[in-house]
């Protein structure tokens, strides 16, 4: 099956799915932000420097509950009135998931307008969470197979707005207490972890801008590794018609450097054309966190982290 034939069945998955429009060929990006009194305050005290995030981001997220999505004057600070929401627990026989918590969460962010296209879900034993691992010695990001399930059936019975569009998007790759970021690597070799996350509707991994380098903080780094891994994932998503999530974290220094920012996304992008997947391709969905206090604009200024949302869309589209 050749590049272009590949494209076109990718396409009609993605319409079928429901997470892109019949006229979309291209990737979606999403925006992490947070709370409107801490890093959102900046967009609402200069509403006209971002035009192209504003209008071409394809979902907006947040850190906490949904907020600050209309200026007092009416405007919208985003044209989407798409969203993707984050959802995690602890690692553990304490933190299952129920499906009821996911529920809740798309219920707040439609009592605010928006639609949720995109939950991106996942485990975690660190923070202020604890716990003793998920059920996946390969990666403790991944769910049971029973919690999905309960999820999915969650979902199903509810009354939400949403319900039929939302997508349940498996993150990977937690890199604190010891984890590695190229956890992908280990869950190939497990044929039943495989036909298990075939049942999410997608995969992701979780990058950082700098990731390219082999060293970081005078230590060898997975990150080379961890990108390679998510360029195997866009490839094996778009074999098995499932989005594929690239989740690209960084924190406030890496708003204000755009080189870091460039040479990463090429590399990723050189890896994923060496396994014939475009940066374009419309099963890609490529995250940004940006909920954090730094430089995030004006769009205009290449010290800034809408300069660099700016540069992907017009990089993946």
């Amino acid at each position: 099956m050749n590049d272009s034939v590949l494209k076109a069945f990718a396409i009609t998955a993605a319409v079928v799915l429901g997470l892109f429009p019949v006229s979309s060929d291209a990737a979606r990006t999403v925006l992490r932000l947070s709370k409107k009194d801490g890093v959102l305050q900046q967009y609402y005290d200069q509403p006209d420097a971002f035009p192209v995030c504003r209008e071409k981001l394809d979902y907006i997220t947040y850190n906490l509950a949904p907020d600050g999505l209309v200026r007092e004057d009416g405007q919208r600070l985003f044209k989407t009135q798409r969203a993707t929401i984050e959802i995690f627990k602890g690692a553990g026989k304490k933190y299952l998931f129920t499906g009821e918590e996911v529920v809740e969460a798309i219920r707040s962010y439609e009592a605010v307008g928006l639609r949720v296209g995109v939950v991106i879900i996942y485990h975690e034993n660190w923070l202020k969470l604890r716990g003793d691992g998920g059920p996946w010695k390969e990666d403790i990001r991944i769910l049971a197979p029973d919690e999905l399930k309960k999820v999915r059936a969650a979902i199903a019975q509810s009354d939400l707005k949403s319900k039929k569009m939302v997508r349940l998007v498996q993150l990977m790759g937690a890199r604190v207490a010891g984890h590695r970021g190229d956890s992908w690597n280990r869950a190939k070799k497990n044929p039943a972890l495989m036909r298990h996350l075939k049942n999410f509707d997608g995969v992701g991994i979780e990058c950082h801008i700098g990731d390219h380098h082999e060293m970081q903080r005078g230590k060898a780094s997975d990150g080379p590794e961890t990108l390679k891994c998510m360029a195997d994932m866009t490839k094996w998503c778009k074999q098995n018609r499932k989005i594929a999530l690239v989740f690209m974290g960084g924190g406030p220094p890496s708003y204000s450097n755009f080189d870091a920012c460039k040479e990463t996304y090429d590399f990723l992008w050189r890896q994923m054309r060496l396994r014939r997947v475009d940066q374009t391709d419309p099963h890609l969905l490529y995250f940004r966190q940006g909920a954090r206090p730094g430089k995030h604009l004006p769009e205009a200024s290449r010290k800034t982290l809408t300069y660099q949302m700016k540069w992907l869309i017009n990089e993946v589209k």
